[in-house]
C-alpha cells in the first residue's frame, strides 16, 4: 500500500513528522520502483534534500526497509505542467499540451529522451501517470502539430535546471556510459545527489570502477549545482 511507504517516511524523516515538508503523492510498483512528490511549508528547508539525505542515507534507508524497491524523489508543483514534467523524470521534456477536461496530457520529448519518458515495460510513464492524476501520452516532437509547435516557441522543459537536478539520475551526467552507470547502480549509486560529497578516491573503492573514471564522475558531478 503506497501509506506503507508514507509512514516509512515520516519515521525516517524528521521534516515529515514536524510537517515541514509535505510528501504529496505516491505512486508504486511494490517491489521495482516508487516515486513521492514533496513540498516545503517552510521557505528555509529543502523538501528533496530533506528527504534523500546526506549522501542519499535516508532515502537508503527507506529503500532497504522495502527490500531493495527504487525510490525518485521529485519536487511538487501546483501547476500541472510543471508536475508532469518532473514526474517524468530523467526524461527531458520539450513541450506539454493538457487537457483539463478528461485529464489527459500530450507530451512531446525529442527522440532520444523517448525510451526514458516511457522506461522499462511502460513503468516511468505509468508511475508518473498515478502520481499527477493525468493520463500521458508520450509523443515525438516532430509529430507535433504545427500550431503546438508555435505555441511552444521551441523552448525545452517547464522546469528549471536546477530543480530538476535534484532529481537527475546518474546516467545524465556528461560522459556516463551504460558500464559505469551498471557499476555505479550495483552499490545502489542511481541518484546524482547521493555523489554529491564523494570524491574521485572514494568512487575509486567500488569495485571494477576504474581510476580515471571515478575522475570522470567526480568532475562530472561538481558541474551539477
Amino acid at each position: 500500500h503506497p501509506n506503507l511507504v508514507r509512514k516509512l517516511f515520516e519515521l525516517e524523516i524528521p521534516e515529515i513528522k514536524a510537517g515541514m515538508v509535505e510528501l504529496k503523492a505516491i505512486a508504486r510498483s511494490p517491489g521495482v520502483r516508487c516515486k513521492i512528490a514533496v513540498s516545503s511549508n517552510d521557505p528555509k528547508v529543502d523538501p528533496i534534500g530533506s528527504c534523500v539525505g546526506q549522501k542519499g542515507v535516508r532515502v537508503q534507508n527507506v529503500t532497504e526497509e522495502l527490500n531493495g524497491e527504487r525510490i525518485d524523489v521529485i519536487q511538487w508543483y501546483p501547476e500541472s505542467d510543471k508536475f508532469i514534467s518532473a514526474a517524468l523524470s530523467p526524461a527531458k521534456i520539450f513541450h506539454i499540451k493538457i487537457d483539463e477536461n478528461i485529464k489527459r496530457a500530450s507530451v512531446y520529448v525529442n527522440q532520444d529522451q523517448r525510451p526514458l519518458a516511457i522506461g522499462k515495460q511502460g513503468q516511468n510513464v505509468r508511475l508518473a501517470s498515478q502520481l499527477t492524476g493525468y493520463e500521458i501520452d508520450i509523443l515525438d516532437v516532430k509529430d507535433m502539430p504545427e500550431g503546438i509547435l508555435q505555441e511552444a516557441g521551441a523552448v525545452a522543459a517547464p522546469l528549471a535546471p536546477q530543480e530538476r537536478e535534484y532529481v537527475a539520475k546518474i546516467e545524465q551526467l556528461e560522459g556516463m556510459t551504460p558500464e559505469i552507470v551498471a557499476k555505479l547502480a550495483a552499490v545502489n549509486l542511481t541518484e546524482v545527489e547521493q555523489l554529491k560529497g564523494l570524491s574521485a578516491k572514494d568512487l575509486a573503492s567500488i569495485e571494477g570502477l576504474r581510476e580515471e573514471d571515478a575522475q570522470k564522475i567526480a568532475d562530472a558531478v561538481k558541474k551539477v549545482k
